[in-house]
């Protein structure tokens, strides 16, 4: 019975780090969508393309944790389904990254995201409408 109890407890400890890292990694990677948008992940960080009637907004998560974008900057080309191309630029705001476009985007969409971030890592994220 000595024998069996340190092996237990071994066995019982190694199973409550190992689950409780797998929860960990789950919240911190979510590819749930929290504005309404299409999430993709690049370079180990979430972005949420948002399209409002007046333009569109790009959301960051890192490690689940959002990313302050009022420093960053960056760019969105959309191929709409009738191959018509916008170029739209993003400018920092407190939580997000925004632009203006000219035309409502209700039509199925192919966008490419460059995005230069606060720490000045540059990172493209492909999106694209359901």
């Amino acid at each position: 019975m000595k024998k069996f109890t340190p092996f237990l407890a071994c066995a019982v400890l190694t199973m409550a780090f190992a689950t409780n890292s797998v929860w960990a990694q789950q919240d911190d990677h979510s590819m749930n969508p929290r504005h309404g948008g299409v999430v993709v992940e690049a370079s180990h960080v979430q972005f949420e393309l948002v399209n409002r009637p007046d333009g569109v907004q790009l959301f960051a998560r890192d490690h689940g944790k959002p990313v302050d974008m009022s420093k960053a900057a960056g760019k969105l080309t959309v191929l709409l389904n009738n191959k018509e191309k916008l170029d739209i630029a993003l400018t920092g705001q407190a939580e997000s990254l925004s632009g203006k476009s000219p035309v409502t985007i209700d039509q199925p969409y192919v966008a490419l995201a460059f995005v230069k971030m606060p720490s000045g890592k540059n990172i493209t994220a492909r999106f694209q409408s359901k």
